[in-house]
């Protein structure tokens, strides 16, 4: 299944260094494999929701550019570069020196969705539960559209948290925000399959077929509740 719901990190800035661009891109890379990890979830077992494996040429990459990268943030101290290096350093696994740094950058720029959502990612893999749905949900608030804010947070109720009735009222949230996203309807569906609510999630199954009818994991769902 295609996920192409990376469309949270929406900052259009202009970039006065070279480097700042790749690495904004390559950030996209990773909320699609954070957000791409739900969907391995089979009926026997409820696993973590998010991947943290990065294509290991993007880690080698980081971890060549790091230095560079902490130099320009702690000397310009501009919101690009320490969101570069905010960036680079989840990726390489510090994750709480990546809270470090976008605390900073969300002190020079508040209604960034990329650092909040970085943010609330490196809180959410230091068990910081409570902090992580906080920054989530403030991304929520920036844009009421982000898709991966609402599977991101879902994921934490349903996943780390085991509160599958909360991540179904995300999901609901996100649905009334973007009614023609199969993705959601599919996520959906799973956490009412994960809670034995056959036919919710059948209904949904079904939602999901009716605006993308080449879904996969709609496909997959339906055949898994047929069995």
């Amino acid at each position: 299944m295609e996920v192409n719901i990376n469309q949270s990190i929406e900052e259009k800035q202009a970039q006065k260094k070279v480097g700042i661009k790749k690495y904004l891109i390559i950030g996209g890379v990773l909320v699609i494999v954070i957000v791409a990890g739900i969907f391995v979830w089979k009926k026997q077992s409820a696993e973590k929701s998010s991947s943290k494996e990065v294509p290991a040429d993007l880690i080698g990459q980081y971890k060549q550019d790091l230095n560079d990268l902490q130099k320009k943030a702690e000397t310009s101290g501009s919101k690009e570069d320490l969101q570069a290096y905010a960036i680079a350093q989840y990726a390489t696994g510090n994750a709480m020196g990546a809270i470090e740094t976008y605390t900073e950058q969300i002190k020079k720029d508040p209604n960034s969705i990329v650092a909040h959502g970085g943010l609330a990612n490196a809180l959410r893999d230091q068990k910081n539960f409570d902090g992580a749905i906080e920054q989530y949900k403030k991304v929520i608030e920036i844009s009421p559209t982000d898709i991966s804010a609402y599977v991101n947070l879902a994921s934490v109720y349903q996943y780390q948290l085991k509160q599958t009735d909360k991540a179904i009222e995300i999901y609901k949230q996100a649905i009334e925000k973007n009614p023609k996203s199969a993705d959601l309807y599919v996520l959906i569906g799973l956490a009412y399959e994960q809670s034995s609510d056959n036919g919710s999630a059948r209904t949904n199954y079904e939602k999901a077929l009716e605006i993308d009818e080449n879904n996969v994991a709609a496909k997959a769902g339906l055949e898994r509740l047929v069995q």
